[in-house]
């Protein structure tokens, strides 16, 4: 299971008010990646739920300074603030909140906030900062420069507004210019994920490849599966840097045997790529959630798992894993009947669309560093011509096609993922 599922899942738990299972859960994942951002998030809410309003904060300063522009982050400071009856500052965070929220989707971020200053989203004014992000957002990254100047220029002390305006540069490849300004965001910010790839991504093109990778790989400690930087760095034609395979983890305990959370789920890869022996425990497991009693009676060893199931014809041979894949999905054989490779799984599933566990299985295959490049290639590219996997299928080539040292071609699938992602955000 990579964390930000187990983080999702324990954002629904919270949601559903299952506060034990969430605190279990975001826990789980912190024990492995202390400063995950998105887990240390979930903790702050868990902690105003239980009226654990220092706790809160604690978790609330490390997010901020990773993530300058959550919205979600500036509700929860205006909530503790409004608890606290510092109502000024509550309504203050509460403006910058309805300012970050990304669009009017997010719903909840902007009715919590517009809750707090007792307005209606008509009576927010538009700010700079504002139509700086909107520009920024819609692809236009110099009037995202102009308006971005204008906002800094009347709120200096604003640390996600001199962010958005060093994106703007980076951009627009005024590089020294975004680098001075993420100098800046450093000293108030000095956990910013997005200006921590930025500059990294600076050093690269200056040459200086080591301190590059190094800052990327700090920024990875607090978003461990790189997702930021994999945005960013789509919106390029071409980078010099290395971004590490997405980690595993253990499978949280109030998740083993739940409905969605497949067998190989419980794999997990050493911090470092390589891959570590499934424990005994998540063995089990897998053993429990595919009917250890009628594996038995088949049967069927532990280490063995059955084949994905087609809707109209349950498909009853059994897989053996490789104990050279353990890592990902690799298929020696099969005890009877015909052989079922880790791409017939995938493509399987994409017809099937089971969008989410198919693109589980496309990182593993991408990830098992085994299998020919030419047939790794077809597959991603089939991938991609569905509208549901195309801007993951193209930025996951992008990736394999740097992992097999092919940049020109790596550029060529970011900038269609890039595409892809610009025509979905208009």
């Amino acid at each position: 299971m990579h964390p930000s599922d187990a983080v999702a899942h324990a954002q629904s738990a919270l949601e559903e008010g299952d506060l034990g299972a969430a605190l279990e859960i975001t826990e789980h994942v912190i024990a492995r990646f202390p400063r995950h951002a998105r887990a240390r998030l979930v903790r702050a809410l868990i902690s105003i739920e239980q009226e654990e309003l220092d706790h809160g904060l604690d978790d609330l300063r490390f997010v901020t300074s990773a993530e300058p522009l959550n919205a979600r982050a500036a509700v929860a400071y205006a909530q503790i603030f409004e608890r606290r009856e510092d109502i000024d500052r509550a309504k203050d965070e509460a403006r910058r909140a309805v300012e970050l929220a990304p669009d009017l989707s997010e719903t909840t971020v902007l009715e919590d906030a517009l809750n707090i200053l007792g307005v209606d989203v008509d009576a927010v004014p538009v700010t700079w900062g504002v139509f700086a992000r909107i520009q920024l957002r819609s692809g236009w990254p110099g009037a995202a420069e102009r308006y971005g100047y204008r906002a800094l220029s009347e709120h200096p002390d604003r640390i996600d507004i001199r962010l958005t305006y060093a994106e703007a540069l980076w951009r627009m490849n005024r590089l020294s210019s975004c680098a001075e300004q993420c100098t800046i965001i450093f000293d108030r910010a000095n956990d910013c994920v997005r200006a921590a790839v930025m500059l990294a991504h600076i050093l690269a093109e200056r040459g200086r490849m080591a301190e590059g990778q190094d800052l990327l790989s700090r920024a990875g400690e607090i978003d461990p599966e790189y997702d930021e930087a994999r945005r960013m760095l789509a919106e390029l034609e071409i980078h010099r840097l290395v971004l590490p395979d997405p980690p595993h983890i253990d499978t949280p305990i109030p998740l083993r045997g739940a409905s969605g959370v497949s067998s190989h789920s419980s794999e997990r890869l050493a911090s470092d790529g390589g891959s570590e022996e499934v424990t005994g425990e998540a063995s089990v497991d897998a053993g429990e959630m595919s009917g250890e009693s009628d594996d038995v009676r088949a049967g069927v060893t532990p280490n063995e798992v059955r084949a994905p199931s087609d809707s109209s014809q349950e498909v009853q041979d059994v897989v053996t894993k490789s104990p050279d894949h353990a890592s990902g999905f690799g298929v020696s054989h099969v005890s009877t009947g015909l052989a079922i490779t880790p791409f017939d799984w995938a493509r399987d599933l994409i017809r099937r669309s089971e969008w989410i566990e198919a693109k589980r299985v496309l990182q593993d295959i991408v990830s098992d560093g085994d299998f020919p490049v030419v047939e790794v290639d077809a597959l991603l590219e089939e991938a991609s011509d569905y509208p549901k996997l195309a801007e993951f299928g193209w930025q996951l080539l992008g990736d394999f096609r740097m992992r097999t040292e092919r940049p020109q071609a790596a550029a060529e699938a970011y900038l269609s993922a890039a595409r892809l992602k610009r025509a979905t955000n208009d």
